[in-house]
């Protein structure tokens, strides 16, 4: 620590910010700077906690901090967007190294800003204008007035303006034109300065702005880690990322690609995570679970993006998540930056945890704890280093501790508690304090006086403490790892209480992690993890509680319960899932008696289970058939883990490895099909997946999957990916979003010129074909010019659906609504496209209606030439076909598609087993 004595020369009235920068001849790891007044004795602290970079190195050699006053608010830390648009010419630099730039708003300045040689964006803008987007980090300077370009010895750099805004949502930006050079080209070696004021402050149009509400999407986010390149920089313990919204929290969120090295030294790993329904996003938190051989992790840079509506936040921490670090904690928050927004504070709470004066009170465990507010949570942290005693927790001591955290607002409780290791471990604890900082006058009083211990008191080792009021309440027992982070009457509406019913069954119970995640029409929870840290969980024949917030996921119609098929017996067989709403007085219970097993019943480790009220019909579970076909290229084959997740128009299957298989031969070789069963509550019509493998062996080229709801539906679902699955190959991509084909029919419908012939009811239409069928469609929209089913009148309509190969029978028929509802239909008349001439007819000259004819009001009519096509040898050359191969896979794909083929007969399967064919889709 190096001590200064300065004399500030003015009166600068009362500090809001520090900025400290050097001259970059090496770089420099700045951990804390104390400003003392010897005037007033008011003393700020400033946790800078970075590494300021040496020239040339990327990164910065300049950081601010905003002053953190106790009960006054926080100037947010803003991270500038600066575009600079410059006119390309002989020598121009386009804004390298010997450019900087000094921003100045109604709050000061950013000070003198070297501006990076490689632009985080260069884009050149229809050849002439070239446009390098640069950002600056600084505390928020308000209303900009003006920006000062200074060029070093180099060439002179023509800028026509520069724009300035708060970050990627900003909904303005400040224009500040130029159209001149920055420099004498004369004189290249001589610096230069340009002082720009502003010319106007403009709207941002989309899609360049996008909107901060945004970020209330579906929940699916792409996140960035990237470790610091020092040589033990890397960690190879288990990485979880909290996310924390207005309507709840994501949950504990496991960090894994299948890449066991993600998180080495100078690495930058891609994750894909679902945080569920929480709203706009005001904080996360990351860390580690502190396993393996040394697990301390430099974290340089996090970026998050909205997969949905491509929104996104970064930070850079710059900072060691470990045990022998400066605070020993193996977390860090870092709250959300929205433009025109106050940021919320990082807060270094003051913990102290008081040992009572009891025999043998003292504890040699390691002690956790969580502190929850207005809002949300510190997450579980342990307590590693005492501020003011070497031993912790001894007989009669006080322990003071630093907990950083975003800001809570008012605290309402605490839960702690120790994992019983070491001799001794039971603890008596008589209460604990926290205030905001060391200065903070306010104090947070939780009063405990019981034992923690597992032979004393009710045996409990871990204790939920409410705030101590005028008075003192008795802290209640609890059963739950991971309380809801909010106590206020709004919010209840989010709480559930969830009860675990393990089997008797013999080996029935698991020490497996089990997460759980709850599905609504409004969203879903994310994955909640259940008695994390915790054990004697999950154990046969016992009722484990829990209560969680699973934020405003409207009503709910499934759960997904999962275990990882971790521990040394991670099989599990649950009777069921009871979930109760405290405030609506609503239970709702989900039967399931099924193994989570590899080794047990269809080896599946994952359950989905359907909500069931009264009165209401339930959603079935569908045995999904898979089909996948690995493409027929060289080295196409591979030995690694494939996993999928299924969208639907209802929800998702979650992240499913490609396991229970319905053929024999070794999965996913070059030119094969391979089919799986993925049991999954009904997703109504899907409409795309992501899969993905874990590169534990080999690439992989995917050519399709296509999906059925059951061996004997005839409507699939095509998913046409054609694309390597590869770090090496075309675009480094291990997982691949496909979404399901869609193929445009145009359909002429002919109706009868027969008195009454027309029909006001609403027709629908069903399309079988040679590749299935397609999903039940209602003709509505007449592309012609006049009322539809008129007598004698032709209606032209275009419908979306699944591709369903050639036509080969219709189903048509109406609701019979509406006055005048019988119909005579002459005949229906499909094309693929409007681009194609091929014709597909389906006779028909006859009514559907009631009082006429045989009284249907729905026929099938088969296309005029599919008997001759079914009598016609299925290999002929000009048979129509979609999205197949040739050769054996055509063959294979034959076998996968009899069964959507009434009357043909399978032609034989090369790999043949001897045993009956299965129905599949045809992959």
């Amino acid at each position: 620590m190096d001590e200064f004595d300065l004399h500030l020369g003015k009166d600068l009235g009362e500090i809001y910010k520090l900025r400290v920068w050097h001259d970059g001849k090496t770089s420099w790891h700045l951990q804390q700077v104390k400003l003392l007044d010897m005037h007033t004795n008011e003393e700020l602290k400033f946790d800078f906690d970075c590494r300021l970079v040496s020239e040339g190195q990327e990164g910065s050699m300049v950081r601010e901090l905003p002053a953190i006053r106790p009960g006054k608010d926080i100037l947010p830390l803003v991270n500038y967007n600066v575009s600079i648009i410059s006119k390309p010419c002989e020598g121009n630099s386009g804004g390298g190294p010997q450019f900087s730039i000094n921003l100045v708003g109604e709050r000061g300045d950013t000070g003198v800003r070297p501006l990076l040689a490689s632009p985080e964006v260069s884009e050149q803008n229809d050849g002439s204008l070239k446009v390098d987007v640069h950002h600056v980090e600084a505390v928020s300077l308000g209303k900009l007035h003006r920006v000062v370009l200074r060029k070093g010895p180099s060439y002179p750099l023509y800028v026509t303006k520069v724009v300035v805004k708060e970050g990627d949502f900003a909904k303005t930006e400040t224009v500040f034109q130029h159209e001149g050079f920055v420099g004498d080209h004369d004189r290249p070696q001589d610096e230069a300065e340009q002082e720009l004021t502003v010319s106007e402050v403009a709207v941002c149009t989309l899609p360049e702005r996008r909107a901060k509400e945004e970020i209330q999407t579906q929940g699916e986010w792409q996140v960035w880690c990237t470790t610091n390149e020092h040589a033990n920089a890397g960690t190879r313990a288990t990485v979880h990322l909290v996310v924390y919204g207005d309507r709840g929290d994501s949950g504990l969120l496991t960090l894994q690609n299948g890449d066991q090295d993600c998180f080495s030294s100078g690495r930058t790993s891609e994750f894909k995570v679902n945080v569920g329904s929480i709203g706009d996003i005001y904080k996360i938190r990351i860390g580690h679970d502190n396993t393996k051989e040394y697990p301390g992790w430099f974290l340089e840079k996090i970026r998050l993006k909205d997969v949905h509506t491509l929104a996104e936040f970064s930070s850079q921490p710059r900072r060691w998540l470990a045990t022998d670090s400066s605070n020993g904690d193996v977390w860090m928050e870092i709250p959300t930056v929205w433009p025109g927004e106050d940021t919320l504070p990082v807060l270094k709470y003051q913990v102290e945890v008081h040992t009572s004066d009891l025999f043998s009170a003292g504890t040699d465990s390691n002690v956790y704890i969580a502190i929850y507010g207005q809002r949300g949570d510190t997450g579980k942290r342990e307590l590693v280093r005492s501020q003011n005693n070497d031993m912790k927790f001894e007989q009669g001591q006080t322990d003071l501790f630093e907990v950083e955290a975003v800001s809570l607002g008012e605290l309402q409780k605490v839960v702690i508690g120790h994992d019983g290791h070491g001799l001794g471990s039971g603890w008596h604890l008589d209460k604990v304090v926290i205030k905001e900082s060391p200065d903070a006058e306010k104090k947070y009083t939780f009063p405990c006086n019981r034992w923690l211990d597992e032979n004393e008191d009710d045996k409990l080792t871990e204790r939920k403490l409410v705030l101590q009021e005028d008075n003192p309440a008795k802290s209640p027992d609890h059963t739950q790892a991971t309380p809801p982070p909010e106590d206020t009457t709004d919010d209840k509406k989010d709480e559930w209480t969830v009860c675990v019913t393990t089997s008797e069954d013999v080996n029935a119970g698991t020490d497996a992690q089990v997460t759980l995640t709850v599905y609504g029409d409004k969203g879903n929870s994310g994955p909640l993890q259940l008695g994390v840290g915790q054990s004697g969980f999950f154990e046969r024949g016992k009722i484990d509680e829990f209560d969680l917030k699973v934020g405003d996921v409207g009503k709910i119609y499934k759960i997904r319960l999962e275990q990882d098929n971790s521990g040394t017996d991670p099989g599990w067989k649950v009777d069921k899932v009871e979930l109760s709403h405290p405030s609506s007085g609503e239970t709702l219970v989900f039967t399931c008696e099924r193994w989570l097993a590899t080794n047990q019943d269809d080896g599946q480790t994952c359950r989905e289970l359907p909500a069931v009220r009264e009165g209401e019909e339930t959603l079935p579970v569908h045995r999904y058939q898979v089909g996948v076909r690995t493409g027929d290229a060289e080295e196409a084959s591979t030995d690694s883990n494939v996993y999928m997740t299924m969208y639907g128009k209802r929800g998702d299957t979650g992240k499913r490895q490609l396991v229970n298989k319905l053929n024999d031969h070794t999965p996913f070789q070059r030119g094969k099909v391979d089919l799986f069963e993925v049991e999954a509550v009904s997703l109504s019509d899907l409409t795309k997946i992501v899969i993905s493998h874990d590169d534990s062996r080999s690439d992989w080229f995917l050519d399709k999957v296509i999906i059925k709801e059951s061996p004997q539906s005839k409507e699939s679902f095509q998913f046409i990916s054609n694309s390597w699955l590869s770090k090496d190959r075309e675009d480094g991509q291990l997982e691949r979003e496909v979404p399901v084909e869609k193929q445009d029919y145009i359909v002429k419908v002919y109706t009868g010129d027969k008195f009454g012939a027309g029909t006001d009811s609403t027709v629908h239409m069903v399309i079988h074909g040679s590749n299935g069928a397609s999903t039940r469609l209602k003709l509505l929209n007449n592309m012609e010019d006049h009322n539809k089913f008129e007598s004698g009148g032709v209606d032209t309509f275009q419908v979306e659906t699944l591709p369903v190969g050639t036509p080969e029978r219709i189903v048509i028929g109406h609701d019979g609504k509406g006055r005048g509802s019988g119909w005579y239909l002459d005949k229906v008349i499909i094309k693929k496209s409007e681009a194609t001439d091929k014709e597909f007819v389906f006779q028909c000259d006859r009514w559907l209606d009631e009082d006429e004819d045989d009284g249907k009001t729905e026929r099938q009519l088969e296309e005029e030439g599919y008997k001759h096509r079914d009598d016609a040898a299925d290999g002929e050359a000009d048979r129509p076909r979609d999205n197949t191969a040739t050769g054996d896979n055509e063959k294979e794909d034959e076998n996968a598609n009899a069964s959507s083929n009434p009357g043909k007969q399978k032609s034989k399967n090369p790999n043949d087993d001897g045993r009956p064919e299965q129905s599949e889709p045809a992959a």
